[in-house]
């Protein structure tokens, strides 16, 4: 007994059309390896790139608030008075209006 798709038309014998359609077959297999892995190299290049600058900014920023808390402290106990008449002024709620 002998199974028989419909859909797909029965294979050429002559070994031309063979060869050709190994040869277009490997062809398009090189070709997706070749942009499958141009495309993974260019994402690890990019993923790397991200990384080694989101790392250096995270380091800047951190640098920098230190450098800014050490300065605070220096200057926070010098002692400076302000001296003057002040008015206190009571936050209120946004949904209050005022008396009047």
């Amino acid at each position: 007994m002998r199974f028989v798709l419909n859909s797909i038309p029965p294979r050429s014998h002559h070994p031309l059309i063979k060869a050709l359609t190994l040869l277009l077959g490997l062809a398009l297999f090189g070709g997706f390896l070749t942009f499958g892995l141009g495309i993974l190299i260019f994402s690890l290049i990019t993923s790397a790139i991200v990384l080694v600058i989101s790392g250096a900014w995270i380091t800047l920023h951190t640098w920098r608030l230190k450098r800014a808390a050490r300065k605070w402290k220096k200057t926070a106990h010098q002692g400076k008075i302000l001296e003057g008449e002040f008015i206190v002024v009571e936050r209120r709620h946004h949904n209050t209006r005022p008396p009047g």
